[in-house]
């Protein structure tokens, strides 16, 4: 353990405010239940087809290096499965940040730990996940929560369907 988990917590009540606005600006169900275990959850749906997505951070080690985001059932029991994230398709920006890396689905940006290879993700060429705050050209850039958030619900809103297994 890099951080101690108060040390994750004091960073993470600092951003809630903000990323608990950003979700009641967009209609976005964000759960902070199970913040003593520094997870964030957050319920996105699309509007044609009328498909549910649920998606969590887990925030261990915070701002030492970047959380995870995994999509999961809506049972929160498992993320195992192509099937559990939105389809990747081009967004506003240029590619999206959703991918499928080795029969994974991937939320694939420098703010998500499971996006580096030493996590079995796509990039050894971001550096060490301590380097996640770093600027990287044509990456999208998100260091709170709020606009982690943003930056996924801006390609979540391209998306139609789901992943294909």
């Amino acid at each position: 353990m890099l951080v101690p988990p108060v040390v994750t917590a004091a960073a993470l009540a600092e951003e809630l405010p903000g990323a608990q606005a950003w979700a009641k600006r967009h209609n976005v169900i964000m759960d902070v239940g199970l913040l003593r275990e520094r997870i964030i959850r957050v319920v996105l749906a699309q509007e044609d087809p009328a498909e549910v997505f649920y998606l969590q951070g887990t925030f261990e080690s915070y701002r030492a290096l970047p959380p995870t985001w995994q999509w999961y059932d809506q049972t929160w029991s498992t993320n195992e499965g192509l099937h559990l994230s939105p389809n990747p398709t081009t967004a506003p920006c240029g590619s999206s940040v959703f991918m499928n890396y080795n029969g994974r689905a991937v939320i694939c940006a420098p703010f998500n730990r499971l996006a580096y290879s030493a996590s079995g993700g796509p990039h050894g060429d971001w550096g060490g996940t301590a380097q996640w705050m770093t600027p990287r050209p044509n990456c999208v850039h998100a260091v709170t929560t709020g606009d982690m958030l943003q930056s996924i619900f801006r390609d979540f809103c391209s998306t139609r369907g789901r992943m294909a297994s």
